[in-house]
């Protein structure tokens, strides 16, 4: 092919005879070269050079004027790299000792032999232009190794390259040491197995053995820090090659604060999961339940999201209003206020109505918008309670009005040294009136010295005689004849609380008369080519090593870009490159996996230029133009996480990373943008946000206290009620707060808290406290502890839940009173009615006999018989009336009391029954002590009743912390009598040590049958 003007290569001829420079001229005309320029001087070689720069110079080492050719050469060679090929008659050694130090491209003896010139001339063209195209290959080779390395080392993620048969470190990025508190010549020093927290360094070197069978692995470890610190850590290991040898590129993402987060939403979730209150959102926009807990729903017997979608009107019952017009009343106090509680009547999917104690607040939710939540309570036997309590009330008010007998309430008054002196009147019954002869207005709240005046001169000493029932707890009964009504009364005194007396007085003045007229008396619970030669086939050999070398570089290039595409497979998704000229982008050139993160091909980005503008999303585009500006401007700059729109419209977030190049000067010339798709960690931590807001409204809404303690007992977490009970606690406070500290008020941990057993025994565990309020008002709390475990079954720590159930408490309390009173009613009853009414037909049954003792023996035998039937009916009338009537704590305590319980069972039973004490300090707690004395009476009534037992024990141990009550028997235990362990006698017991908050058992023991009621007081 006949070569253009323009692609015809041009020759400098220097030669100082004329007439063989112009030969040469024509000759290399001929062969299709152009001659650029002829001369004769060095000087002139100089600037013709300089001037009209050829591609190669045919150079005659003698020259006219001080100049030879090869002066001329170096000084040419200095601003140019134009080939040269020298032309001389000489071949002196001196000649070819100097050619040697400029490295010619040829070396022709005068005159030149034609095809030798061309072959030189090609050759020499042929040389440089390969020169050249090394030197390019190699700039660019440096230049993409300096872009690698800058994204290698500005990576955000730890990268490091492993020796999978020694686990050796053998290249590594700042972020990798940095991130581990190391620093680059302390971290070189170690092996992986040094820094993996979770393998042993067998285990590790199989791991990496694992990545080379199988190509590649993703997984999740932890990483010990410098300072011994435990951090979790992403990696993704891949099997690479590089220099011919198999190794593993690894990537370390840190994600210690992302699972700090997911175990915080774990954490909170268990909380929301096992609350004891139902709970449920309603959307404020259409009034429907966008949300129920499981709770919520199992409370108005819904199954699992069946409430979602349906009207809130569907939870409130009719009543006076229907549940629609309920619903609006409380929505008008909500637009009002933002909240409102109270008590609601509900209404269960099957119809039921139940009471529950809602508080309902409006908050905005990040998903749904303005909403209500609303935290339910059942307080359905709260109610029921209640109610119970004011029929008792009434029915006691009932009796105390109907008995047969006068009754009376006095508040002992006492002097200053604790004498008696008078009594005041609290309540009176209508037959006290009629019998004093005084209205009620007239008695309650008097004294009775003010309205009996003669009382403190009776000859029966009536202050002083209910001043020792009230003091000493003891019952009394008499009798006693009232001279200034000519009647006889019986009286019966008995101290209901301290301080109080009861006294119930009965008209027998009909008994008595009959004593007296038939007998006289009677008692009651990441080289080059050598020196060339002008010898032809030496000249080709270092042609074919030139040509080798080249394809080394290439092998090189090709190798390094493979190492370094690996790498950036694991840390990006794809790159584009920013030219730069003037401080102003010029091109850019998108990698091939931009289609994956935006959906356009590279084409579709060639073609348009703003199409990357416009992806970005319109609220994020000033951020990112601010970010490029500063790119521009030279500043360094941080990575920025924006959005665009994706080809197919949907909206993506990418991590874009900035890694500038800059020349010689500093000057910017372009920059590489590496892209990172981060939508679903954005997702993940925008619904981490949404569940920590909902979660944390949910928790701050109820009632009951809630605190999350670490495996250490410190306070992490509480919300607002616990707060409001503990203003000692410092929310947010960088102090770490021990719960017994701020909770108890000790200085070490007791090892019966409900936290320590939960975390030691990794099970739930309950507590009843009692406490005693500033004002000196007692109460209780319910405190249930539960462990919280992660996925790999490792305890994170507990929750504590705290429920006030001082008024629930009261109410039991309050009801076990009115129990205690409608026992002593009955038993009054039984002695003073049957009682009496048995006296009586006992005396006429020996009046009978007296009067029939001669004229019918036979009758009077049968009247004796009848008489002490009747005297032993009368006798089992007295103990069941006692035993009914309610035991008051006396001077003794509680040892004293069972002692009494004992002789009294062995007395009216006829079985042996005994107390073991073993008493260090006295109970003070009146309540422990009472609930205790009524658990050890009901298990010795259900020994002798339901186990046939004949000998009894009583235990009582107490010390300042713990007291112990167990009653043993020989009875027929529980093999024989399974109805025993079912019958209301037990759930009494159980009940009663619920009340205290004691530990009860029930069953064999030693061989015997025992009940066991422990507490704490």
């Amino acid at each position: 092919m006949t070569q253009t003007l323009a692609q015809r290569p041009r020759i400098l001829i220097a030669e100082d005879e004329a007439i063989t420079g112009i030969a040469l001229k024509d000759y290399l005309t001929r062969l299709g070269y152009e001659v650029s320029d002829i001369v004769s001087s060095g000087e002139d070689a100089i600037k013709s050079a300089a001037y009209d720069p050829p591609d190669l110079i045919l150079m005659d080492i003698t020259l006219y004027g001080d100049m030879n050719g090869i002066e001329a050469a170096k000084r040419i060679g200095r601003s140019s790299d134009v080939p040269v090929i020298f032309l001389t008659a000489r071949t002196d050694t001196a000649t070819l000792e100097q050619l040697k130090i400029i490295n010619p491209m040829g070396y022709i003896v005068k005159p030149p032999d034609k095809a030798s010139l061309h072959y030189n001339i090609e050759l020499a063209l042929y040389r440089h232009k390969m020169d050249k195209e090394r030197a390019r290959l190699e700039q660019k080779l440096r230049e993409r190794e300096e872009q690698y390395r800058n994204i290698f080392e500005q990576a955000g993620d730890a990268i490091v390259i492993i020796d999978p048969r020694t686990a050796d470190f053998l290249a590594f990025n700042d972020q990798a040491f940095a991130g581990l508190g190391y620093s680059r010549e302390e971290f070189s020093k170690l092996n992986l197995s040094d820094l993996d927290a979770v393998e042993s360094p067998e285990e590790t070197l199989h791991h990496a053995r694992k990545v080379i069978m199988n190509g590649a692995d993703w997984f999740e470890t932890k990483k010990k820090t410098k300072t011994g610190e435990l951090r979790d850590y992403e990696i993704r290991a891949k099997s690479i090659f590089i220099d011919g040898k198999q190794l593993i590129q690894s990537v370390w993402r840190d994600i210690t604060e992302r699972k700090r987060a997911e175990e915080f939403i774990l954490t909170q979730s268990e909380v929301a999961k096992n609350m004891t209150e139902g709970a449920y959102i309603v959307g404020l926009d259409d009034l429907t339940i966008r949300y129920a807990n499981q709770k919520f729903e199992q409370m108005f017997g819904y199954g699992a999201g069946e409430m979602e979608g349906k009207h809130v009107s569907i939870v409130n019952a009719p009543t006076d209003k229907s549940a629609a017009q309920r619903a609006g009343e409380i929505m008008d106090v909500i637009y009002k206020t933002g909240e409102w509680h109270g008590e609601v009547q509900n209404i269960r999917k099957d119809g039921s109505v139940f009471w529950s104690y809602a508080n309902v607040s409006m908050f905005n939710h990040p998903t749904c918008g303005p909403v209500l939540l609303s935290v339910h309570t059942d307080i359905t036997e709260q109610k029921r309670i209640a109610e119970k309590l004011k029929l008792n009330e009434e029915k006691y008010r009932l009796l105390i009005e109907n008995l047969n007998s006068a009754f009376a309430l006095y508040k002992i008054v006492l002097n200053a040294d604790g004498i008696p002196v008078d009594y005041i009147f609290i309540e009176v019954n209508r037959h006290y009136e009629i019998m004093t002869g005084l209205t009620k207005e007239q008695l309650i709240g008097k004294p009775a010295t003010e309205v009996m005046p003669g009382i403190a001169d009776s000859a029966f000493d009536w202050i002083g005689c209910y001043g020792k029932v009230a003091l000493s707890g003891e019952d009394i009964s008499f009798e006693h004849f009232c001279e200034p009504r000519g009647r006889w009364y019986s009286i019966l005194a008995y101290c209901p609380k301290p301080g109080h007396v009861a006294a119930i007085l009965g008209d027998i003045t009909v008994r008595k008369t009959m004593e007296k007229n038939i007998i006289s008396s009677n008692k009651v619970l990441g080289r080059r080519v050598a020196e060339r030669t002008n010898d032809l086939n030496v000249t080709i050999d270092k042609l074919k090593k030139e040509i080798k070398r080249r394809k080394e570089i290439t092998k090189d290039l090709e190798r390094s870009e493979s190492r370094y595409r690996h790498i950036l497979e694991s840390i990006t998704s794809y790159i584009y490159t920013v030219s730069i000229e003037d401080g102003q982008p010029v091109d850019t050139v998108h990698g091939m996996a931009c289609v994956t993160v935006t959906g356009y091909t590279a084409d579709e980005y060639d073609a348009d230029p703003l199409l990357w503008h416009r992806m970005i999303h319109p609220d994020d585009r000033d951020a990112v133009m601010g970010h490029v500006n500063k790119a521009l401007s030279g500043e360094r700059i941080s990575a920025l996480e924006h959005r665009i729109i994706h080809k197919n419209g949907t909206t993506r977030w990418i991590r874009n990373t900035l890694v500038s190049k800059y020349d010689r000067e500093g000057r910017l010339v372009s920059y590489d943008g590496i892209i990172n798709d981060i939508t679903e960690r954005k997702n993940a931590e925008e619904t981490l946000i949404r569940n920590k807001i909902f979660l944390n409204t949910v928790i701050n809404s109820i009632g009951d206290g809630i605190s999350v303690l670490d495996t250490g007992l410190n306070i992490m977490f509480t919300n607002a009620a616990m707060e409001r009970w503990y203003p000692q606690l410092i929310r947010g406070a960088a102090k770490i707060q021990k719960c017994y500290a701020v909770y108890h008020g000790r200085s070490e941990k007791c090892e019966a808290c409900p936290a320590i057993i939960a975390i030691e025994e990794k099970t739930p565990d309950m507590k009843i406290k009692y406490f005693t309020d500033n004002d000196g008002t007692e109460g209780c709390v319910e405190v249930y502890a539960f462990p919280l475990f992660n996925e790999s079954g490792r305890i994170l720590g507990v929750v504590e839940y705290v429920r006030n159930i001082s008024e629930r408490r009261r109410l039991e309390m309050e009801i076990a009173e009115i129990s205690a009173q409608e026992r002593l009613n009955i038993g009054h009853q039984l002695h003073d009615g049957i009682g009496q009414i048995l006296t009586g037909i006992a005396f006429m049954s020996k009046a009978m006999e007296q009067t029939y003792s001669e004229s019918d023996p036979a009758l009077c035998k049968d009247l004796r018989r009848i008489k002490e039937s009747i005297n032993d009916v009368i006798s089992r009338v007295r103990d069941i009336s006692r035993c009914l009537s309610p035991y008051e704590i006396g001077v003794n305590g509680l040892a004293g009391a069972l002692n009494q319980l004992a002789a009294k069972t062995e007395s009216i039973y006829n079985v042996k029954c005994r107390l073991d004490a073993f008493v260090k300090s006295q109970i003070e707690n009146r309540m422990v002590a009472e609930q205790l004395y009524y658990i050890a009476s009901e298990a010795i009534t259900n020994a002798v009743k339901n186990g046939k037992a004949e000998n009894i024990a009583v235990i009582l141990k107490s010390s300042e912390k713990h007291i112990s009550l167990t009653v043993e028997d020989d009875g027929i235990g529980f093999a024989q009598n399974t109805e025993y362990t079912k019958g209301l006698g037990i759930r009494i017991m159980k009940y009663r040590a619920g009340i205290i908050g004691a530990g009860f058992y029930i069953g064999p023991a030693n061989g015997k049958t025992a009940v066991v009621c422990s507490v704490n007081p």
